[in-house]
C-alpha cells in the first residue's frame, strides 16, 4: 500500500482525505468504473430548494453582495449554498476588492489562474453571505482560526463552513452548532480501494467490499464525503483518527455516523460518558447535499435535528 503523503501528516491540507489522494491514481491502463448514480445527488429529505441571483445593491466594494430573499436563519435551520464557480471570470477584479489581504495573498499563490479565479470565486461568495446574514459589508468581516486551523467569525453563534471542488462550491450556515460540509469531483483516475485502505475504518472497508462491484465506487464516494464532513464539522483536521469512526456508505441508504470508538473520543480528552460530544454518535446528522452530476456532497451537523434549505446562486 502507497505511504501517505509528508504533507498529510503534518496537517497542511484543509481536508483531510482529500489530501490523501495527491498523488494516488490507478495505474495507466486501469479503469475505474463510476455509475452514473454516483453523482445523481437526490436527497428525498429535502424540505426546500430555491435560486438566487446576485444582483447589485450598492456602488463600490459590496456591489457584489447578493439582494437577495434569504430566509431568516435559526439555530433550528441550516442553509447550504451551491455556487457554480468560473462564471465571471470578467468580475474576478471586483470580487477581489472584498477580500482580506491575507485572501489576496492565497490567491496569487495558486500556479493556475483558474484555481485562483475559483478560491476568489468561493471566498467572495462566502463574504457576500455572511454579510447579508449579519447586516454588515462584506469587506469588514473579521475571521479567526481555531487551534486546528478550522476557520471562524471573531464573534457571535453564526457557524459556516465552505468546500470546493473544481467548479463547484458548497457552503453551509447555521447558529450555535458544529458544522461541516464536503464536495467531491468524481474521478476516473483514482485508486479508490488504495485510498479506502489509509482512510476508511474496517466496518467501511468491509461494508464497501460487501457491495456488489458496480455499487462500490458509489460506496467510496458516499464514505469518503461523509467523513470528511463529519472531520471538518468536528474541526480538528488531520489530528482526527479517520479510521476511529463509521459512517454508512450503502448506495441508497440513509447517510448517517453509526459510531465514534471510545479511543478515538478520549484521545481529545472527552469523557466516553458525557452526552452532547464526541463519545456520542447520536448528537451528530449526517445528510447527503443533492449536487450537479459527476459530484457527490454530504453535510454534518451536531446537535438536534435541524431543516435543511439548499439554494442555487446562479
Amino acid at each position: 500500500m502507497r505511504s501517505v503523503p509528508a504533507a498529510v501528516a503534518t496537517g497542511f491540507f484543509a481536508d483531510p482525505i482529500s489530501a490523501i489522494t495527491k498523488g494516488v491514481t490507478s495505474p495507466p491502463g486501469t479503469r475505474t468504473s463510476v455509475p452514473t448514480a454516483v453523482a445523481n445527488g437526490s436527497d428525498p429529505g429535502l424540505l426546500d430548494r430555491h435560486k438566487s441571483n446576485p444582483v447589485a445593491t450598492a456602488a463600490g466594494t459590496d456591489s457584489i453582495i447578493m439582494r437577495s430573499m434569504l430566509h431568516p436563519l435559526t439555530s433550528d435551520q441550516i442553509h447550504v449554498w451551491r455556487i457554480p464557480l468560473n462564471q465571471t471570470p470578467d468580475r474576478i477584479p471586483e470580487l477581489t476588492t472584498i477580500l482580506s489581504a491575507e485572501e489576496r495573498d492565497r490567491a496569487r499563490r495558486f500556479h493556475f489562474e483558474k484555481d485562483s479565479h475559483q478560491f476568489i470565486e468561493s471566498r467572495a461568495a462566502l463574504r457576500g453571505l455572511l454579510g447579508q446574514y449579519l447586516n454588515v459589508a462584506a469587506a469588514s468581516l473579521a475571521f479567526t482560526l481555531t487551534a486546528y486551523g478550522k476557520p471562524a467569525l471573531a464573534t457571535g453563534d453564526l457557524r459556516f463552513n465552505l468546500s470546493r471542488r473544481d467548479g463547484l462550491a458548497l457552503i453551509a450556515f447555521t447558529r450555535g452548532r458544529e458544522i461541516g460540509v464536503d464536495v467531491e469531483l468524481v474521478r476516473l483516475d483514482l485508486d479508490l480501494y488504495e485510498i479506502a485502505g489509509v482512510s476508511f475504518s474496517e466496518n467501511e472497508l468491509a461494508s464497501m467490499n460487501s457491495l456488489p462491484e458496480s455499487q462500490q465506487a458509489a460506496g467510496f464516494y458516499n464514505c469518503w464525503t461523509r467523513k470528511e464532513a463529519f472531520v471538518k464539522a468536528v474541526g480538528q483536521g488531520l489530528s482526527f483518527p479517520l479510521k476511529q469512526f463509521d459512517v454508512s456508505l450503502t448506495p441508497g441508504e440513509p447517510a448517517r455516523l453509526i459510531s465514534i470508538r471510545r479511543d478515538s473520543s478520549e484521545a481529545f480528552g472527552v469523557p466516553h460518558s458525557q452526552p452532547g460530544v464526541l463519545a456520542e454518535a447520536e448528537h451528530w446528522t449526517l445528510r447527503d447535499i443533492p449536487v450537479p452530476h459527476r459530484y457527490v456532497a454530504a453535510l454534518a451537523y451536531s446537535g438536534p435535528t435541524a431543516t435543511l434549505t439548499c439554494t442555487d446562486w446562479q
